[in-house]
């Protein structure tokens, strides 16, 4: 078994500026035919279905703004369809307009009140909006709608670890991994909530977990440059090279403080 090597005070200091939480998000994306496409972009909505389909199509071509405004005539027509509040709400969340999108899951919600998917999203806009106590009511909602809700487990673990209340965080993630063991975000998690606590032999197991599932599924990325934020954390600098390379050549954005701070260390261990 690897052992987190020994790490000096300015080590945990760089870290305090690397080291996150990671949420589990997923996008619903409706694909559309090209030629069903142009139909519902060039014709004049008359039903608010139609304008937040054509909010769909607008919001995949990534013109936001006019997303929103066929989003907000559909709930304009039909002040009760959820599904656009929803929709639009994604975009503001997207756009870092947490109020804005907190009040349109809140209007879903108003409408359709047993959606633990909205009580998800609403969750992870409160926590970006540092609304820390309101997102894990929000995750523990949608946690008592759905029991089997694994990504609710996991954001509402993101939180506790936010919150240095580790115990709960470590219990949340394991319960997310046991439902959805193929959660790479999940290792990482956890692994870093050991390393906080100094548990650092279990913090390389799940970091050898996660491994396992990237074996599994190598296009994920961003578990790469995870797993590379753990081997700088160990200071394998050379593995965490390997995987900030991987991660580059599938296409991840990697952070300019993170890679800052390994090409220092790298060149403070020659």
């Amino acid at each position: 078994m690897i052992m987190i090597c020994h790490r000096t005070n300015k080590k945990k200091k760089a870290m305090s500026g690397i080291i996150v939480f990671l949420s589990i998000i997923f996008i619903n994306i409706f694909l559309f035919s090209r030629s069903e496409s142009e139909t519902l972009v060039d014709q004049t909505p008359t039903d608010a279905s139609t304008y937040n389909d054509r909010g769909i199509i607008f919001a995949n071509q990534g013109q936001y703004d006019k997303a929103i405004s066929n989003f907000s005539m559909a709930v304009k027509m039909n002040p009760n369809y959820f599904f656009a509040y929803n929709n639009r709400g994604k975009l503001y969340w997207g756009q870092g307009q947490y109020d804005k999108a907190i009040s349109d899951y809140s209007k879903s919600l108003r409408i359709n009140a047993n959606d633990a998917v909205i009580y998800n999203w609403r969750g992870l806009a409160y926590e970006d909006n540092g609304q820390h106590d309101k997102a894990i009511a929000d995750f523990s909602k949608a946690i008592e709608i759905n029991t089997r809700y694994a990504e609710a487990y996991h954001n509402r673990g993101g939180v506790y670890g936010r919150k240095g209340q580790y115990d709960k965080a470590i219990s949340d993630l394991s319960k997310a991994i046991e439902i959805n063991p193929k959660l790479p975000n999940g290792y990482y998690n956890r692994a870093v909530i050991y390393y906080l606590k100094g548990e650092y032999e279990k913090a390389s197991e799940d970091i050898s977990k996660m491994s396992k599932v990237m074996r599994i599924d190598p296009k994920h990325a961003n578990a790469y440059y995870y797993r590379a934020i753990i081997y700088y954390i160990k200071g394998e600098y050379d593995k965490a090279w390997d995987d900030i390379h991987k991660s580059q050549s599938l296409g991840y954005h990697i952070s300019p403080t993170f890679l800052k701070n390994l090409s220092e260390a790298s060149e403070t261990q020659r």
